[in-house]
């Protein structure tokens, strides 16, 4: 479960080829801004709360036409510091347990903008779903980021499935790239760690309280 959310594994049902794509630049937060296909639409709470079961709601987070590709920021608590090295290998322990199997394509920090990134692209292989009548391993592609911005760690997520990774690759690098920051202005987003809610309230519920009471970022 804590694999689904975090890396917003999904089977898509067709792919748009890559040199057809076309990009525009989408204000994902305060501050925060990237350019993702000019189909992908924002999921509402609704389609998070059902996709998604968690409590920590993220940023944003995105969806090509069929809703099977999914682009997603988030942010997360920051204990390390600016130490980039000790983060990565914490964050790649934590992604290796997630799965039975990963291959990592790229293991990096890389400067983007005078901005540095920790960079993770890989191969993950998981147990398939009980609904699924094939019982091979599950492959995915999946391009994620870390950046430290002030106390906050922001984490830029795309994922798509194995068999379409030569389409949608190229395409990753450049939305991962496009990302501009401005870290003065993301001051202006809310932390939104919210507590668990009480016994017998579903996920989607303890969405819409946590709205309610505007523990959560507005988009």
């Amino acid at each position: 479960m804590k694999g689904k959310f975090i890396l917003l594994l999904l089977i898509p049902i067709f792919c748009i080829a890559a040199d057809t794509v076309k990009l525009k630049k989408n204000k994902v937060a305060p501050g925060v801004t990237i350019l993702l296909p000019e189909d992908f639409v924002a999921m509402n709470d609704d389609y998070i709360a059902s996709k998604y079961p968690s409590y920590r709601k993220p940023l944003a987070m995105y969806t090509s036409p069929n809703g099977k590709i999914d682009f997603g920021v988030n942010t997360a608590n920051n204990l390390w510091g600016n130490r980039l090295e000790i983060l990565k290998s914490v964050y790649k322990a934590s992604i290796s347990n997630l799965f039975l199997k990963v291959n990592f394509l790229q293991d990096t920090i890389v400067t983007i903008r005078k901005r540095q990134f920790i960079v993770f692209e890989f191969v993950s292989e998981q147990e398939p779903k009980m609904s699924y009548s094939s019982k091979e391993t599950v492959k995915f592609y999946t391009y994620i980021m870390y950046t430290v911005v002030n106390h906050r760690i922001f984490i830029f997520n795309f994922t798509a499935p194995y068999g379409m990774m030569d389409t949608w690759q190229p395409q990753a690098e450049i939305i991962m790239k496009s990302i501009k920051i401005n870290a003065g202005k993301t001051m202006l987003i809310k932390d939104h760690t919210v507590k668990e809610p009480l016994k017998g309230k579903t996920t989607k519920e303890a969405i819409l309280e946590q709205r309610k009471n505007k523990s959560l970022p507005s988009k």
